[in-house]
């Protein structure tokens, strides 16, 4: 090989050594910690506190026992799904209603828990009931084929639920999110995004439920 071939092999290889890798984004995990969406400021995550507001601690109900002592004191708790704390990362955390509208504030400071009408704001904002859910959900985690295209930046993400009894469901199938209406005083409203198709259901739940919560800013 000759000097000048030489040399030039030689800074091929240091330029290789030095480039930077491509990034791999996942894209169920938001860039950012908010979005604008029409007039409103959502959180991009779902929400993953332990402690209201005040500092107070929600209490952890870990166990099936647990889940079914708030269910029958309609007290606040809240769970990771299948009680897997790496599950926290892309979902977030499982919380009662009762957390949901605790008068300590489950939101952080500038943030709510929003109502049904502020749902219903943010699905009119991107077409309504049957054509919003494509524009909320992030582009990876659910089962099967989908459609959407998080085109909103909200990134939904399939985090299922927990049933009064304890027992989970749904997990990549469903997300589903509380409002902070009631509809009696047993069921509350909620939205709900499914992996088969874009509409973005209102559903009245029994408040002892176990949902992902979104904030939307002050």
């Amino acid at each position: 090989m000759s000097y000048m071939k030489y040399l030039m092999f030689t800074m091929s290889v240091v330029l290789m050594a030095c480039s930077t890798p491509t990034e791999v984004v996942d894209q169920s995990i938001p860039t950012q910690d908010e979005v604008v969406i029409g007039t409103q400021t959502w959180s991009t995550r779902n929400l993953d506190v332990s402690v209201f507001r005040n500092g107070d601690p929600i209490p952890h109900a870990a166990s099936d026992a647990e889940w079914q002592e708030a269910t029958m004191n309609k007290t606040p708790a809240w769970c990771y799904y299948n009680n897997d704390p790496s599950n926290a990362v892309r979902y977030g955390k499982l919380y009662n209603w009762f957390a949901v509208v605790d008068q300590r504030g489950l939101a952080p400071q500038g943030f709510h828990v929003p109502s049904d009408q502020e749902w219903n704001a943010l699905i009119q904002t991107l077409g309504g009931d049957e054509n919003a859910g494509g524009a909320l959900k992030s582009l990876t985690g659910w089962n099967g084929d989908v459609t959407e295209t998080n085109s909103s930046g909200f990134y939904a993400n399939p985090g299922g639920s927990r049933r009064y009894d304890g027992s989970f469901n749904y997990f990549g199938s469903f997300g589903n999110w509380w409002s902070t209406t009631e509809d009696d005083s047993t069921f509350a409203w909620a939205r709900n995004l499914s992996m088969d198709d874009n509409d973005v259901n209102r559903y009245s739940l029994h408040k002892t439920k176990g949902l992902s919560v979104r904030c939307l800013k002050d």
